[in-house]
């Protein structure tokens, strides 16, 4: 299940908050169009990505497993619901299979070198990625919570708890990796507490650092406006997107929407991309 643990937002900080990354350059106008250049993620980056998502793809292949075990009807199944929230608006409203595809879309077009036909992201797409890092953080705050609290007795039922029992410090060290990879010594040193190790316990440090990886796929936060433009008058928030630079689709592009068989085969093939990474 996923965790809602944090009282920390990806949106809580605007763009230009945190310094630029080493950018890559854009040499293939088909990858995904990420703040730092045209590109696909690799190495540690890549690791790290590819690790939230098989988390997610897991906890909703068993929302799945146990929806299919249930007798509702085929309307009321995948929907939203309460207990799966990650605090990113426009993700979690969507139904369990449209998560499972931006996932695999994601985890495609972001992961490979899968061309992708559009110039410009969506206001979905840009959220699937926030909601990939706000399970990091997620994630991240349970291993922290496990470290501190000695005193507990831990009980492993699945595969994602024993990865905690063998390594503790599991989340951290990807972390840690990708943002060395992603930053320059400079940038770090200029304008980052760094952790002083794996092992360090404060939670606002290793914060900081998801909101800069995040940041470094992410040109801005304007997903977070989508309620507030398709609630307005449609000239004037004509208007207010040119303002903002926002293309005139981006928030009204529809994610796909499958059906139960299609969902189980993008399912099984974003995990199969996300589990190619080394994590």
């Amino acid at each position: 299940m996923i965790a809602t643990v944090r009282g920390w937002m990806i949106g809580d900080k605007r763009p230009g908050t945190s310094p630029k990354p080493t950018q890559n350059p854009a040499s293939d106008q088909s990858m995904w169009p990420t703040s730092t250049g045209t590109r696909t993620l690799t190495g540690a980056e890549a690791a790290l990505v590819a690790a939230g998502v098989v988390v997610m793809l897991d906890s909703f292949d068993e929302r799945l497993s146990d929806e299919d075990n249930d007798d509702e009807d085929e309307d009321d199944r995948h929907g939203p619901t309460a207990d799966m929230q990650l605090g990113i608006a426009v993700f979690d409203s969507l139904t369990i299979p449209q998560r499972i595809a931006m996932l695999h879309h994601v985890t495609q077009h972001l992961l490979t070198d899968a061309i992708l036909s559009a110039e410009e992201t969506s206001a979905v797409d840009d959220a699937t990625i926030a909601a990939i890092f706000s399970e990091i953080q997620d994630q991240l705050t349970i291993e922290i919570d496990l470290h501190l609290d000695e005193d507990s007795a831990i009980e492993f039922d699945d595969d994602r708890d024993d990865l905690l029992r063998h390594d503790a410090l599991h989340w951290r060290h990807l972390i840690l990796a990708a943002f060395n990879q992603t930053y320059s010594p400079i940038a770090k040193l200029d304008d980052f507490t760094i952790p002083k190790s794996p092992s360090d316990t404060s939670l606002d440090v290793w914060e900081d650092l998801i909101d800069a990886l995040a940041s470094a796929i992410l040109w801005d936060r304007d997903f977070e406006l989508a309620d507030g433009f398709l609630d307005e008058d449609p000239i004037s928030a004509r208007h207010r997107r040119r303002l903002l630079g926002i293309h005139d689709d981006y928030f009204v592009e529809p994610p796909m929407d499958p059906t139960t068989s299609q969902t189980r085969v993008l399912l099984a093939q974003a995990r199969s991309l996300a589990s190619r990474r080394p994590r």
